[in-house]
């Protein structure tokens, strides 16, 4: 998951003449239905220089030519993260169509399936390691892996508590703990209803940003009842922020970081 560049979609105005353009009816029908929309009109608003635009109105039939086609495709690439061409666009001309054809690209994340196993799951090897590690070492952050996202624009926290709260109802290892049985550890994977990780938001002085992460990349996870992920996001003022997930190397490694970021960026 890459920066957000949020609220500057559509702050300019291709420079140009443009015919007048009718204000669309206003009727429920012309109003974005989705997120993906939303930001499909601000684009769109932008590039052709118009302020009404109705989810159901051809792009070419509103003086879209092949150039702002091509201008129409690089932002709507750049905002989306999908690959997506010119013919898109002619085969999906309204925000609408475009819409569906966005959501239907290679973002989609897999359906997950479920699978029949033991009440009780043995530890793998490496996980057997890092419990035993931490056994004889205690608590501590050595093991920890965290991950740093630096986010510029308008943050919706509430739409990121809920993303985080996706993410963990769809990562079972971000929701097990390794309780142990007759001195043996074994995996006890949450029901989602049992964990709450949430989003932690604070507000720190930019000079203090690097401290902040630091204590936020250093937390302690217990696991043999805690849940090995965390997640904060630190504002240091004029729309900027950074946001902070840290898991537990019993439960993730730097590779499978990027999924998770990914899947936070998708559900986000």
């Amino acid at each position: 998951m890459s920066e957000f560049a949020a609220g500057q979609v559509g702050d300019s105005r291709e420079s140009g003449a443009v015919p007048e353009h009718r204000r669309h009816s206003g009727a429920a029908s012309d109003l974005p239905q989705t997120p993906t929309e939303e930001l499909l009109l601000q684009i769109w608003s932008a590039v052709l220089g118009l302020d009404h635009i109705g989810r159901e109105e051809n792009f070419f039939e509103l003086s879209g030519q092949s150039i702002a086609a091509v201008r129409l495709v690089s932002r709507v690439k750049a905002v989306f993260d999908v690959d997506i061409t010119v013919r898109t666009v002619f085969e999906a001309p309204t925000v609408a169509a475009l819409a569906r054809a966005i959501e239907a690209g290679g973002r989609d994340r897999p359906r997950l399936l479920t699978v029949d196993r033991p009440q009780q799951l043995p530890l793998s090897y490496a996980q057997r390691r890092l419990w035993f590690l931490t056994q004889l070492e205690g608590p501590n952050p050595v093991y920890n892996v965290p991950v740093l996202l630096r986010l510029r624009g308008a943050v919706d926290a509430i739409a990121l508590a809920d993303a985080v709260r996706d993410l963990v109802t769809r990562h079972e290892s971000l929701r097990t703990v390794f309780p142990t049985v007759d001195g043996q550890p074994w995996q006890q994977v949450l029901d989602p209803s049992q964990v709450h990780v949430g989003l932690h938001v604070r507000q720190v002085d930019p000079d203090r940003l690097d401290e902040a992460v630091r204590e936020a990349a250093t937390c302690v996870f217990d696991l043999g009842c805690e849940v090995p992920v965390r997640v904060w996001l630190l504002g240091v003022g004029g729309g900027e922020f950074v946001l902070v997930l840290v898991v537990h190397h019993i439960a993730a490694d730097r590779w499978s970081l990027g999924v998770l970021m990914e899947d936070l960026g998708v559900a986000y």
